[in-house]
């Protein structure tokens, strides 16, 4: 919008001059226009200005040289304080969404143990899996006349939660309600309580999970499966260690090694155990009694 403000005669050449004030950017700018371009005393320009309501934000450098030699385009010579948007609503998680983040784990000795890769999460009930952090309102900005400028809010989310998870009551926080591993499928958090692997190999690393393991080739040399439930090896184990507080079971054949055996593990009792195969080529765990702790 154009306003024209006091006119100001040019005492060197005898024409007047007209002052034009007008806003841009959403009022955030004043802008002043002196034609013809002949000099104007500061507060001739300053006057024009507040009769059109600019009376904070003035840039008097801008206004000073503007008086002295205005060019022939609009000059900006207020400013306003523009509006701060909100932040949008997020939502932080307390695993690892990204499997590749996940890398070998270091030794005492800060050697890298390849067959520690990290790469699986376990989680127990009531264990904090995402909490959302809420949209702000932003802060509303100031024109050059006043007026109040409304700031743009954040946008809203949601959690989204899958099998074995509970969400608090005010829809901030998410939990686990099972023994297992979390995971994020399609923006849904779930907790998966079987755990299952095609090859326990240098690329899985050894596996310590809070629930069930199924693995559905080997477990090679060298490496060690734990879990508080169930064990299920569809191929072989070859000179490895398996612990678990439920059954082992041993599809294919295990080549044990002295100190890498099947091992049954309870809060109650623990029995080291070596597998036979049943007429279904099942493998069980078969061994001396458990001991008490």
């Amino acid at each position: 919008m154009d306003t024209e403000g006091e006119k100001a005669s040019a005492p060197a050449t005898g024409q007047r001059s007209l002052i034009r004030v007008t806003f841009q950017n959403k009022g955030l700018e004043a802008h002043v226009q002196i034609t013809p371009p002949n000099p104007n005393p500061p507060e001739r320009i300053i006057k024009a200005l507040e009769l059109r309501g600019v009376r904070d934000g003035l840039d008097m450098p801008a206004i000073e040289a503007l008086s002295k030699k205005p060019p022939e385009d609009p000059v900006c010579v207020a400013r306003g304080k523009a509006p701060v948007p909100g932040d949008n609503a997020r939502l932080e998680y307390a695993f690892v969404t990204d499997t590749e983040a996940t890398g070998p784990a270091l030794t005492e000795d800060g050697k890298v143990d390849f067959r520690d890769v990290n790469l699986i999460q376990s989680v127990v009930p009531g264990q904090l899996l995402v909490r959302k952090k809420p949209a702000t309102e932003g802060k509303p900005g100031v024109s050059v006349t006043g007026e109040p400028i409304t700031a743009t809010p954040g946008k809203d989310t949601h959690i989204l939660a899958g099998k074995g998870v509970e969400i608090s009551p005010d829809k901030t926080e998410a939990y686990a309600a099972i023994h297992g591993i979390p995971a994020l499928v399609k923006g849904r958090v779930t907790v998966q309580p079987v755990f299952q692997v095609e090859e326990v190999d240098f690329s899985v690393g050894n596996i310590n999970f809070q629930g069930s393991v199924v693995i559905t080739g080997n477990v090679n040399p060298g490496f060690s499966v734990k879990a508080t439930e169930d064990i299920e090896v569809q191929g072989n184990v070859e000179q490895a260690t398996l612990e678990a507080g439920g059954s082992i079971r041993i599809r294919g054949g295990h080549d044990p090694a002295p100190s890498s055996r099947p091992r049954r593990t309870s809060t109650r009792a623990s029995a080291t155990a070596t597998p036979s195969l049943n007429p279904t080529g099942t493998s069980r765990s078969r061994g001396t009694p458990p001991t008490a702790r």
